[in-house]
């Protein structure tokens, strides 16, 4: 049996804390989708860069691809 104690509060860890510094003009928005989507400033920040990165990604497979003369991605 778990002790109660022993629980932590809270969402499980995700991944390591990190400090970032962001514009307030960027923060507004970021502010704007996270009450839009009803959810925490922190889940959009993490919902906005899984976007971002899964764009670059794309765009990076396609570039990749070009420069080697292989199959464009779709």
């Amino acid at each position: 049996m778990v002790d109660d104690d022993c629980r932590s509060r809270g969402r499980p860890e995700v991944g390591p804390t990190i400090q970032v510094r962001i514009p307030s003009d960027q923060l507004e928005i970021i502010d704007d989708y996270a009450e839009v989507q009803d959810i925490s400033r922190a889940e959009a920040i993490r919902r906005l860069l899984t976007a971002g990165l899964k764009t670059t990604a794309t765009w990076h497979t396609r570039w990749v691809r070009s420069q080697l003369g292989g199959p464009q991605a779709v």
